[in-house]
């Protein structure tokens, strides 16, 4: 399996979605991570 490193934008998203109560599932969903 191989990854990738977060780009800042995205490290604000899920930066603001966590404190917006979404959960890391759904995150990765939105950002088309999952």
């Amino acid at each position: 399996m191989s990854y990738h490193e977060l780009s800042a934008t995205e490290r604000v998203t899920i930066q603001s979605g966590l404190c917006n109560g979404f959960s890391q599932r759904r995150l990765a969903r939105l950002m088309n991570r999952s």
